[in-house]
């Protein structure tokens, strides 16, 4: 196995604590903020750049590349929504 090659097992269990520390923190910022702000919190562009670093880690650094220009129509469509 070369020093570019990542375990699988090791990214399954990364996936699985930052799910666990994202569902925290945004029940905490529901309890304790209001549930409007954790709701804006979830969509924010940080739950696409930990999707897009486990695709590159996965898949591809050119195919996470070509697929961040594609996020911003997504956030683009969100902010709408949130301004509503």
């Amino acid at each position: 196995m070369s020093s570019n090659e990542v375990i699988p097992e090791l990214i399954f269990i990364s996936k699985i604590l930052v799910s666990i520390f994202a569902v925290l923190g945004l029940s905490y910022v529901a309890e304790n903020v209001s549930p409007k702000v954790a709701g804006l919190l979830s969509g924010f562009p940080l739950g696409s750049a930990i999707a897009l670093f486990y695709i590159g880690l996965e898949m591809d650094i050119e195919f996470a590349a070509q697929s961040a220009t594609f996020t911003l129509a997504g956030f683009s469509a969100s902010l709408v929504l949130a301004y509503c």
